[in-house]
């Protein structure tokens, strides 16, 4: 019987990891995917490890990949948070604003699609520079 109790944790860690990243990903990638989930593939410059905020609630800790390229916005997860979050490519013409800042002595760029139901994406460091700059050359602003 005490064996069997050293299983317990071993099966109840992948179950609450599951419903963790599920949960992470209800609360903000998800709303995302229902308009922008990606269809094909992306071909642009990707930064793996990078981190991000959806919404208020979502934060990714370098476990974000972000891509960006004459497509759009291309985002992704490290693959052990790949549960509920698929693929996502937010055309340049979808975003509505694009508000840069420094925040902690890091630039910091927050995103609004015109969708709205989609919740604001934030990116941080020199990728969130990148992705500006392709932004405003792609859309002429």
């Amino acid at each position: 019987m005490e064996n069997l109790l050293l299983f317990v944790p071993i099966l109840l860690f992948p179950l609450v990891w599951v419903f963790t990243v599920w949960l992470i990903a209800l609360l903000g990638w998800s709303r995302l995917a229902r308009r922008y989930a990606l269809r094909g593939s992306f071909h642009g410059h990707v930064r793996s490890f990078q981190s991000g905020i959806i919404g208020g609630f979502s934060r990714y800790n370098g476990v974000l990949v972000i891509g960006w390229g004459e497509q759009g916005l291309f985002l992704h997860v490290f693959f052990l948070f790949r549960i509920n979050h698929p693929p996502l490519l937010i055309p340049w013409g979808e975003i509505q604003e694009a508000i840069c800042d420094t925040y902690w002595f890091t630039k910091r760029l927050r995103l609004r699609m015109h969708a709205p139901d989609a919740p604001m994406l934030t990116l941080f460091g020199a990728v969130a520079e990148r992705v500006l700059d392709t932004y405003m050359r792609e859309t002429g602003r």
